[in-house]
């Protein structure tokens, strides 16, 4: 402590101020004091007794107070105490500075103060006056006394037994410094400077306004005759420098002047002749530069000369090539013209047929079905009509036992018995047939035309697979399809999703299950927001990226030499995009089977038409 207390060499002295009972309840007191002696450190204890008692002191009592009232430990730790008279042992003016200390959880242990002499304080002003006639004063803020003069009855003097002190007032309401004019009572003016000094005093100063003047007057005729002093003598170097330097370089820059010849009005070429300086000193290297670089212009210009004549020649050529250019370039545009019209007629032809074929292929899916549906009815009718001739049989053989007489009871129950089973047979095979013809006539009727009208989705797609039965039939594979929970209702045209569906479920047949006996194919539909999704997916064999990239190309296939055409999966992505307004994707990897996944606006009188 001895060694920090050091640092402090203008502190009259210094202490470590515990409250022991914190640490030691058994101690009161605990307090060893530092101060100056042979300009050497010495510790003291004489001041840690009862007689002392420091915790009694004004300037503990305020810390003390201060530190107990504001427990936060991230508050300034310093505390000014007023200024005061030691009569402890070094019987002079002073004031402390408390620095509250705390431990690491913050709680108060005491205070380590430095006391500062007072009485230094005028000399210290006085020698930093700006004019022997400057009056300074330095001000406690807290107790409002002037603390740097000292009275013979050991006490302060306050502000206000001064002249200025309303004016004070009013400059220590303002942070930063400032300066005003002020009128003694005996008539002399002062230029009255406030500034403020850390947070517990400000610094006043008062230099008369005569004596300010002087003291500008002097130091401005000082520096009015040193300043004319250095610019005459400045004057007269540099006119001397300028004529030494510079009489060379005029000399030999009127010889750089001569040396060019710049072209008349009527002439091209520039002439630059070599200078002739016969002088030795700092501009001989430069002019030998100079005569290095003028052979080189010289060289450059023979060559732009004949550059340029080069150019009028190319310039020429370029003339007639170009008028030549132009020419065949109207030829050229002619032809383009004209392979363009004819490039347009073929597209034009080509979009058509494209046309006529997704159309051929939507009346070929209609006619399989046709074929499908037909095949099926001939099913239940051809079983009706043999039941419809054994019956026949059968009656007109009761008829003759009737007619001859040989009828029994028991061949005419026969009879009654083997008419009931007839009749029903007759029945459900016809009412097959009429289901089937319902459900075709639908689907059929909506898929020649383009009409709108309002469908329940699952109703419409049962009637749908049960068009597509014929095909399923004779084939190993199942379509497992799953109603919505609740009703789907669209606003679309039926023919159009049914020939989605158609399309999907051929191509499934067609290719996914070649290498798979008993394929399974799903079909579910569900509601979301103010769409409809449909999702139809298959276990089959999958595609590569390739297939699934050009899945939806015109006339791409890979089942080219099984009669494909590839129009299928095009015819099914225009009208999921075009006529239904939705989108279609295809989720697929080889050998994890296919998913495709529908979004259909609930009403496509809602959805904007497409360019």
């Amino acid at each position: 402590m001895l060694s920090q207390f050091s640092d402090f060499t203008l502190a009259l002295g210094g202490g470590i101020w515990f409250e022991p009972f914190r640490l030691l309840p058994e101690q009161r007191l605990f307090g060893p004091y530092f101060f100056w002696q042979d300009q050497q450190p010495i510790v003291s204890w004489e001041l840690n007794s009862d007689e002392y008692n420091y915790p009694s002191q004004d300037w503990y009592t305020v810390a003390n107070a201060e530190a107990l009232d504001q427990p936060d430990q991230s508050l300034h730790p310093l505390v000014w105490s007023d200024p005061y008279f030691d009569e402890a042992g070094t019987f002079s003016m002073m004031i402390t500075v408390d620095a509250l200390m705390r431990d690491e959880n913050g709680d108060y242990l005491g205070m380590a103060t430095v006391d500062w002499a007072l009485s230094n304080l005028n000399q210290v002003l006085q020698n930093h006056r700006p004019t022997p006639l400057t009056q300074s004063y330095l001000i406690h803020r807290a107790s409002d006394t002037v603390v740097n003069l000292v009275n013979d009855d050991k006490s302060f003097q306050r502000t206000d037994s001064f002249y200025w002190a309303s004016q004070l007032a009013e400059l220590q309401s303002m942070q930063q410094a400032r300066q005003s004019l002020l009128t003694a009572p005996d008539g002399e003016s002062y230029l009255m400077f406030h500034q403020r000094a850390g947070h517990e005093f400000d610094l006043i100063s008062l230099t008369p306004l005569s004596e300010l003047k002087k003291e500008i007057n002097r130091f401005a005729v000082l520096v009015a005759s040193l300043g004319g002093f250095i610019a005459l003598a400045f004057m007269i170097l540099m006119f001397w420098l300028i004529r030494f330097v510079f009489s060379p370089f005029d000399k030999v820059l009127k010889l750089i002047n001569q040396s060019i010849q710049m072209p008349e009005h009527n002439q091209v070429d520039v002439k630059i002749n070599p200078i002739n300086y016969n002088e030795d000193n700092e501009f001989t290297p430069i002019v030998q530069a100079l005569n290095r670089v003028y052979l080189q212009i010289d060289n450059y210009l023979q060559q732009i000369t004949r550059n340029n004549q080069q150019l009028e020649r190319s310039r020429a050529d370029y003339l007639q090539l170009n008028e030549q250019l132009e020419e065949k370039v109207t030829i050229r545009t002619r032809e383009l013209e004209a392979k363009h019209q004819a490039m347009t007629e073929s597209l034009q032809r080509l979009k058509d047929a494209q046309q006529q074929m997704v159309e051929q292929e939507k009346h070929a899916s209609l006619g399989k079905l046709v074929a499908g549906v037909a095949h099926e009815i001939n099913t239940p009718l051809g079983v009706s009509v043999t039941a419809i001739t054994t019956l026949e049989h059968k009656v007109k053989n009761i008829i003759d036992k009737y007619n001859d007489g040989s009828l029994r009871k028991k061949d005419f129950q026969q009879f009654c018995d083997e008419l009931v089973q007839v009749s029903d047979i007759v029945t459900a095979n016809l009412e097959r047939a009429a289901l089937l013809v319902q459900s075709f006539k639908q689907v059929a009727v909506d898929q020649s035309s383009e009409q709108c009208r309002s469908i329940e989705l699952g109703d419409y797609l049962d009637q749908v697979i049960r068009s597509l039965a014929p095909k399923l039939k004779h084939s190993p594979h199942q379509l497992i399809f799953t109603p919505p929970s609740e009703p789907v209702q669209l606003y679309v045209a039926p023919g159009a999703v049914a020939q989605v569906i158609t399309n999907i479920v051929d191509n499934a047949l067609a290719h996914a299950f070649q290498q798979t006996p008993h394929g399974k194919i799903t079909l579910s539909i569900s509601q979301h927001g103010d769409k409809a999704k449909i999702i139809i997916a298959d276990n089959g064999a999958g595609m590569d990226k390739d297939t699934l990239r050009q899945l939806y190309e015109p006339f791409f296939t890979t089942a080219r030499n099984t009669g494909g055409s590839g129009l299928g999966m095009h015819l099914v992505y225009n009208l999921v995009h075009q006529q239904l307004k939705g989108t279609i994707k295809c989720k697929s990897a080889v050998g994890k089977g296919t998913e495709y996944t529908i979004l259909l606006p609930l009403d496509v009188r809602t959805q904007k038409t497409d360019a």
